[in-house]
């Protein structure tokens, strides 16, 4: 038996649009623009302007994670930055990671005289807890033997 059939061709169909294709790769590229290209722009500008704004007196934490002080702002671009008392290092400006707030050490504060109020009796101990405690070490061993 011989399956003596015809395949015909498919009616052709009315013809797409070029932008219709192009559709799905141009959604991409948008998304792509406002969830990361554009809040990473921002970021960076963000950052350029902080560059741009250091003064002497800022304390600043290095992109190494070192703490310091600007002393002095050179014209080439860089810094001085004290990290520890008399000690200075010349800093690239794009090595600032960013301001920190400078650390205020509060004053110890005035402590009021404290008031004592003797409520306690004549030959009261006032240490009940310790008799207690003492007591209590004696039962867990006789419930460990047990």
């Amino acid at each position: 038996m011989l399956f003596t059939s015809v395949a015909y061709a498919a009616e052709p169909t009315a013809a797409t649009s070029p932008l219709v294709s192009f559709m799905p790769l141009i959604l991409i590229v948008l998304v792509f623009y406002f969830l990361i290209i554009r809040p990473n722009s921002k970021k960076n500008k963000l950052q350029r302007d902080m560059l741009n704004a250091l003064s002497a007196g800022d304390e600043i934490l290095t992109i190494s994670g070192i703490h310091g002080k600007i002393i002095t702002v050179l014209d080439d671009g860089n810094l001085i930055v004290e990290i520890a008392p008399k000690i200075n290092v010349k800093l690239a400006r794009k090595g600032v990671s960013g301001k920190v707030a400078p650390t205020i050490t509060p004053a110890p504060a005035k402590e009021a005289p404290a008031k004592k109020k003797n409520s306690k009796k004549k030959g009261d101990s006032g240490n009940d807890s310790d008799s207690d405690s003492n007591n209590n070490s004696n039962d867990t061993s006789d419930e460990s033997d047990k």
